[in-house]
């Protein structure tokens, strides 16, 4: 089984079931491996990076209505939104725009991800 970058990926062949049983993802055949890297790969770094900055980008314009509002009552004590939309915004509020993008993100196609791997090695390098 191959692990890196806490991913384990198991080739099935000869010597048994035991790599492919305890693998994250599994193929086959070596031919495999290079699409499952470059496009698969590719795309998860993407889409994680992505949610990452969507992410902290969200709950900071939570945490400043907040502060707004504590600042113009005068740092009162009340609270600004109520319990429900404080504990539903994430699941609900935000959950749309994060599948919408997530659902249509696809930059190149894959032959060409394939034919190019330079382009993965760019967000690493940031």
């Amino acid at each position: 089984m191959i692990q890196a970058a806490h991913v384990g990926i198991g080739i099935r062949g000869k010597e048994g079931a035991q790599a492919v049983q305890a693998c994250d993802f599994a193929i086959s055949q070596f031919q495999f491996l290079r699409p499952l890297l470059l496009n698969h790969g590719r795309r998860a770094y993407r889409r994680v990076s992505m949610f990452l900055c969507y992410f902290m980008y969200k709950n900071m314009v939570l945490a400043v209505g907040d502060l707004i509002w504590a600042h113009q009552n005068g740092f009162s004590g009340q609270i600004a939104f109520p319990d429900w939309v404080s504990s539903m915004y994430n699941a609900v509020f935000t959950s749309l725009p994060v599948l919408f993008s997530f659902t249509f993100d696809r930059d190149m196609p894959d032959a060409v991800s394939v034919e190019t791997p330079q382009l993965y090695q760019a967000g690493p390098k940031r």
